[in-house]
């Protein structure tokens, strides 16, 4: 749920902002924010807009821009508030979290959806999440994380509890695991 609300916050954030309803597409080309010279890696490549360019191809014929915006990763949508791409884009982007707390920045909000990628990962590969150093059973790790992902939702605005009402809770499972201790 946060990546779909994430993705959509940022798509119609960008298309206001810099006033282009297609804004993947047009800065995916090579006069485009995905091309800002600061933003090439250490191979040389462009990866951002590799990525738009890659799902664009991937489309042919059944291209259109929502698709797009639903073809790209959590990844992607996560590195739109590294410092650089935060800063090629125009400084804008912690206006999407009107909930946001004074004190919150574009590296905090970062540092939140790099954790929960990195959470995302270890389910989608089968990691163990529930897990202490010494490899005894702990819930700190996965509950910090949903705790990132409730508040990130409220900061953008949606009622956390109202979304996630008709989702699977980590909380039945957690207290498995606190018997298991």
């Amino acid at each position: 749920m946060l990546e779909i609300a994430l993705r959509n916050a940022i798509d119609k954030h960008y298309q206001q902002h810099l006033n282009q309803p297609d804004w993947l597409k047009y800065n995916s080309q090579p006069s485009g924010l995905f091309y800002d010279p600061s933003l090439r890696n250490q191979a040389g490549r462009f990866e951002q807009a590799e990525k738009v360019n890659s799902t664009i191809i991937a489309l042919r014929k059944n291209y259109s821009h929502d698709k797009v915006v639903a073809g790209l990763s959590f990844g992607f949508w996560r590195f739109m508030f590294s410092g650089i791409q935060f800063k090629v884009f125009g400084n804008t982007l912690l206006q999407i979290f009107p909930n946001r707390p004074k004190g919150i920045n574009q590296k905090n909000i970062y540092q939140k959806l790099t954790d929960i990628n990195n959470l995302r990962n270890r389910i989608a590969h089968h990691e163990p999440i529930c897990f202490d150093v010494n490899n005894k059973p702990s819930i700190l790790y996965s509950q910090r994380h949903f705790q990132d992902i409730l508040e990130l939702l409220e900061w953008l605005g949606y009622p956390p509890i109202q979304i996630l009402s008709n989702l699977e809770s980590p909380e039945k499972e957690w207290k498995k695991i606190q018997k298991i201790r």
